[in-house]
């Protein structure tokens, strides 16, 4: 009984010094990428806007059939529907897109567009972002931590993808 007794105060108290510690790490979390574009600065965020070009240039629909992606619009605005989440473009303007992706769960990560352009340069810095809004639990917490080395790469090549494809357009303009 000492030893039952003994253990379950010692997760207890570990529980909560983890807990604790936890507070310490932020409850948003932004992963940020961004690429210079060679590029008509209105163009540059165009396969971004039209959310039908998604799957030229978004990794992670590289690997879905196209008969599992739906498009549709929802109050107004441009959705797309794939097996296990949503993709809902909030805002469009001339230099930012924002789209929210929301997971089967409801859980929702921002994800934000800008074309910085610079003047006397041809060319525009894309910036793609990712807004995350955890919880207080620590494992949610703690696991934000890995979150730079989940999303970065697929966040580089989408920003890879997105580069050629509008140089490619450009090209094919000029």
């Amino acid at each position: 009984m000492r030893v039952i007794k003994l253990a379950l105060l010692s997760f207890f108290f570990l529980f909560i010094l983890i807990t604790l510690i936890s507070l310490f790490i932020p409850s948003s979390v932004r992963i940020s990428r961004a690429i210079n574009v060679y590029s008509n600065p209105k163009n540059v965020l165009d396969p971004v806007k039209n959310i039908h070009q998604w799957p030229n240039w978004y990794p992670g629909l590289k690997t879905i059939s196209p008969n599992e992606i739906n498009f549709k619009r929802k109050a107004g605005k441009p959705v797309m529907s794939i097996p296990g989440s949503t993709v809902i473009i909030q805002t469009i303007n001339e230099h930012q897109v924002l789209a929210d992706l929301v997971g089967a769960k409801g859980k929702k990560i921002q994800n934000g567009f800008n074309a910085i352009t610079h003047p006397q340069t041809d060319s525009i810095t894309l910036q793609w972002y990712m807004d995350f809004n955890l919880k207080w639990y620590p494992w949610e917490k703690f696991g934000s931590m890995l979150y730079e080395k989940m999303y970065g790469t697929n966040m580089e090549q989408g920003l890879t993808n997105l580069k050629e494809l509008t140089e490619r357009n450009r090209s094919s303009i000029n």
